[in-house]
């Protein structure tokens, strides 16, 4: 006998592959859209970041310039205008954590083939020149950190940056007494 057309059970497996095969295609353009939409928000609080930090830089720079970093130390926050309305950002000016140890800088000195007996003298004789290194860092370098944020789906997403402030004319005060731990 020969058929003329497909089976109840043929045309009910044609409809199921052709029904997961829609699915796997709307959430693959949904997982699509849902990435660029991610990588735009990322792409425009990136922009918005570097032009905010030049601003912060610009401004923390005259106040640095104008006194010790000690007592420009600071935090601002904001929201841009329109249509960046949904970005928020923060900036924060802090007395900096650099700091040279002896014991990081024998360390150096043992990685660039100096013998660590050599080394640990070296350190030693270095010792007041490394307590005014950090004595001038302390005193001149100031921490800059800027934050953008905004909400995605009721989570806060953050991009940040961290660079360093100093004075156009640092204030360099030498002492000959060794201040190292």
């Amino acid at each position: 006998m020969k058929k003329n057309g497909f089976t109840l059970i043929e045309v009910l497996v044609a409809t199921m592959l052709l029904g997961l095969s829609l699915v796997v295609l709307i959430q693959s353009q949904s997982s699509s859209l849902y990435n660029s939409s991610e990588a735009q928000n990322l792409a425009i609080a990136t922009q918005l970041l570097q032009k905010k930090t030049t601003d912060m830089e610009f401004y923390f720079q005259i106040k640095v310039n104008n006194g010790d970093v000690k007592n420009v130390v600071e935090s601002l926050n904001g929201n841009f205008e329109e249509p960046y309305q949904d970005y928020k950002w923060r900036a924060e000016l802090r007395e900096s954590a650099l700091e040279l140890k002896k014991d990081n800088l024998k360390s150096m000195l043992v990685e660039f083939g100096m013998e660590e007996s050599q080394a640990d003298v070296e350190v030693e004789q270095k010792s007041v020149v490394l307590g005014n290194v950090n004595k001038v860092i302390k005193e001149n370098f100031g921490t800059l950190e800027v934050w953008v944020d905004w909400d995605r789906f009721g989570r806060t997403k953050s991009i940040n940056v961290v660079t360093h402030i100093i004075p156009t004319n640092p204030k360099i005060r030498i002492s000959v007494n060794p201040e190292v731990e």
